[in-house]
């Protein structure tokens, strides 16, 4: 038996040899990166890498990038002072306040001039997201998740956050066929989707590609958290879509926004 990829014959011994060899570069690349990470002087350090752009699968940005600026404007004008009074920790209140280098008051900024009817929030958390969307005057805020905020530690959610419905959180795994499709309808209604997922290499990269076929008729904002996480660079980086890297203005591991139906 032979190996013919690339049309070159190689014994099956060789074969072996090959993915031994690979899979021990990769690990050698990946043991040298977090030698470097360790001894990086930061709070929070990820994998990540730089690539061209002049080679992506993109459409003109051009309406992405005026938003951005717009949103940019609103979000130094934003205080979100009473989402960082529910901080259960002081690090937790400064993350939400901090901006460039958080996402919080630039989603704010977003929802400010956007004004969408109803926004989607694919990841709850501790819903400091949601509410900075609520904060921003998006009237309507849908949260999607697998496990109910109540249940998750340092939430900033509160029972009467729920009270006249405008924020509404769901407990589905949009992974699965059957239940993507039962809340495709409420999907479509959307005009801003945040992807905050679990970044697990699976997740977004089902969701995301669906998603783009499902929500094509019409253009709407997905603004997608984590871009230039090492496990998310390549699902990016294949998003055809008119996009606009936004790290420097949004989140520090990544703030990425398209349009889909564009």
């Amino acid at each position: 038996m032979t190996d013919r990829s690339a049309g070159l014959a190689f014994p099956p011994n060789t074969r072996r040899c090959h993915r031994l060899h690979s899979h021990l570069y990769d690990f050698t690349i990946r043991v040298a990166a977090h030698n470097i990470l360790r001894n990086f002087p930061s709070r929070h350090r990820e994998l990540s890498v730089i690539y061209s752009l002049d080679d992506q699968p993109t459409g003109q940005p051009a309406a992405l990038v005026e938003l951005l600026l717009e949103a940019s404007r609103a979000a130094l004008q934003i205080d979100l002072a009473n989402l960082q009074a529910r901080a259960s920790s002081p690090i937790q209140g400064k993350l939400i306040g901090t901006w460039p280098g958080e996402h919080y008051r630039l989603l704010a900024g977003l929802a400010q001039i956007m004004r969408p009817a109803i926004a989607v929030e694919i990841g709850t958390w501790q819903g400091a997201s949601a509410l900075a969307l609520r904060a921003g005057g998006a009237p309507s805020v849908v949260t999607y998740d697998i496990t109910p905020w109540q249940d998750i530690p340092g939430t900033l959610l509160r029972s009467t956050d729920f009270d006249d419905g405008a924020l509404q959180q769901h407990l589905v795994d949009l992974r699965d066929t059957e239940h993507f499709e039962q809340h495709l309808p409420q999907l479509r209604r959307a005009d801003l989707l945040f992807f905050d997922g679990p970044k697990d290499r699976y997740f977004e990269q089902v969701v995301i590609p669906r998603t783009l076929v499902a929500l094509s008729d019409r253009r709407r904002l997905v603004v997608l958290d984590d871009i230039r996480v090492l496990n998310m660079v390549r699902l990016w980086s294949s998003i055809s879509a008119p996009k606009l890297d936004a790290t420097s203005l949004g989140h520090w591991s990544g703030t990425g926004l398209f349009w889909t139906g564009a």
